[in-house]
């Protein structure tokens, strides 16, 4: 009806004024202008029924006096859920000095097999660039970067972490062994990380969220481990659980180089 209409362009308007805020935060000048056009607008939002966000007046104020990130996003994210958007994490803006460092690799690749989820291989991508894992190998139905919910979904790393294409987990395994590298499962069931066996160069194989790997890739594998589970659930997100071992191992390159 005319007016959810209204309610609906009111608060497109607030979002509106908060990015233009938010683009020009490091200039005071810019972002006390608009800030002060955020304010101007939020005495208006008491006509509208059912919302009240008269009170995000003072934030808007002091946002606009120190330019702290932080308020500005206390001042956003109640306008952002008033007009039902919803934040993923590939709306985040990387650091902007990111490019200037120079990524410190580990002998360290990764095979993805069959991971249903885009968003879980563009995840992969962010915890193997942080990490410094040297690759990524994509197998079976992966999705890879050429589709844009994993480009979204990796911020960026997928033009930073080398990868390449293998058709099944099995040649990429085989493919590891013939380069003389420690080939790992990590899979339910195996032992702990941090109690593991494991020598560089390693590659280590991780599969499908629901059905893991398959049981005579784990049988054949150099090592197999797990992350121990401490609560009712017996497993972590695929990228969760990818996330730990790469610290443990980035935490062993560390120490003997």
């Amino acid at each position: 009806d005319g007016m959810a209409a209204a309610t609906t362009e009111f608060l497109a308007r607030l979002v509106e004024a908060c990015s233009a805020a938010e683009a020009v935060l490091a200039d005071r000048t810019q972002r006390t202008e608009r800030l002060r056009e955020v304010i101007a607008l939020l005495p208006s939002v008491a006509a509208i029924e059912g919302i009240d966000l008269t009170t995000l007046e003072g934030l808007a104020v002091r946002a606009a006096e120190t330019g702290d990130p932080r308020q500005l996003s206390a001042l956003a994210v109640p306008l952002e859920r008033a007009l039902g958007r919803s934040v993923r994490d590939e709306d985040f803006l990387p650091v902007t000095d990111d490019a200037t460092r120079t990524r410190d690799l580990m002998p360290v690749e990764i095979v993805a097999d069959s991971l249903r989820s885009a968003f879980n291989v563009g995840g992969l991508f962010r915890s193997a660039e942080c990490f410094g894992a040297a690759a990524i190998v994509l197998t079976g139905y992966s999705a890879d970067p050429n589709d844009e919910r994993v480009a979204k979904a990796a911020l960026g790393t997928h033009e930073a972490v080398p990868w390449r294409r293998a058709p099944r987990a099995v040649d990429a395994a085989d493919a590891a062994r013939a380069a003389e590298r420690q080939v790992v499962c990590l899979e339910t069931g195996g032992s702990p990380v941090a109690e593991a066996d494991l020598r560089f160069p390693l590659t280590f194989l991780v599969g499908n969220e629901r059905h893991g790997l398959d049981s005579s890739i784990v049988e054949g594998a150099d090592a197999f481990v797990s992350v121990p589970m401490h609560g009712k659930k017996n497993s972590l997100n695929v990228v969760s659980a990818c996330a730990v071992l790469l610290y443990e191992l980035r935490r062993r390159w560390q120490e003997q180089r």
